[in-house]
């Protein structure tokens, strides 16, 4: 399905109306295969509903997931827990200890504790509405999941942080100021010598936090990292720094797969 979707991306442009409906009819066929008929008809429904909040319960979770209807997080469900963007890991690769970096709604958390019965996560949303979501989503995870109100960035303090639900980024511009975390200090925090999975979707971000002057420091410690990339500067950028530091890189729709050639992932 994947390798057909971006054979026809490359044959009728992205912006082709063909390919829309085409790619709207995978979205429907991978969410139908996933989680049966029941699901893509409350998925449809609340993505054309607005202001209500409704809990789904998913083959995928262990528990019910809450979404808010009109807005991301019905794309984040089928991406991330229906397609399983962030699921495609090579056999006997069994992460326990993961780090969630833009947790949004806790929905990938969510898929990681179910998927992963022994791992131990940190999930990091400096969002306060997203976090106050996360919240719900993950607190039938008990104390496998941490919940922190904080952005990856390279060092500890606070910056400045703008957007909406998922678009939401650090940003000089931006109107709030939220408090963030460093994967060092994350591993002095949870006493971990390293990291077997780290996710970032963290809106160019990633720029810094794997290609600055630190990363170096504990980028050998991390076996796998997941990352969505922003734009073409944050991409070239981030995978440029993560080949030098050993990873090897391959794609999986809107994520880039790096594995640590240090490690063992199997």
């Amino acid at each position: 399905m994947e390798y057909l979707r971006r054979f026809m991306r490359h044959l009728l442009g992205y912006n082709s109306s063909t390919y829309r409906l085409a790619a709207s009819f995978a979205n429907f066929f991978s969410v139908f295969l996933a989680e049966g008929f029941t699901t893509v008809r409350a998925l449809n429904r609340l993505q054309r509903e607005s202001g209500t909040e409704h809990f789904l319960k998913l083959k995928s979770l262990g528990h019910p997931i809450m979404v808010r209807a009109g807005t991301e997080d019905i794309g984040a469900i089928v991406n991330n827990v229906a397609r399983q963007e962030y699921g495609q890991f090579p056999p006997g690769f069994l992460p326990k200890r993961i780090v969630d970096a833009g947790a949004y709604i806790g929905d990938t958390s969510a898929y990681f504790a179910t998927r992963f019965r022994d791992a131990q996560i940190v999930a990091l949303e400096p969002n306060p509405e997203s976090l106050r979501v996360a919240r719900i989503n993950l607190e039938p995870y008990g104390s496998r999941v941490k919940l922190i109100e904080k952005a990856l960035w390279t060092s500890d303090g606070n910056i400045f942080f703008g957007g909406l639900e998922m678009g939401a980024r650090i940003d000089k511009g931006g109107s709030t100021s939220v408090p963030t975390t460093s994967i060092p200090t994350i591993m002095r925090d949870m006493a971990w010598r390293d990291i077997d999975l780290l996710k970032m979707d963290i809106e160019g971000a990633e720029i810094h936090v794997v290609g600055g002057p630190t990363s170096a420091e504990w980028l050998g410690s991390v076996r796998m990292v997941l990352l969505e990339t922003h734009g073409q500067e944050s991409e070239s950028h981030a995978l440029s720094a993560l080949r030098g530091a050993g990873f090897s890189v391959t794609r999986y729709r809107n994520v880039w797969y790096c594995s640590n050639k240090s490690f063992h992932l199997g």
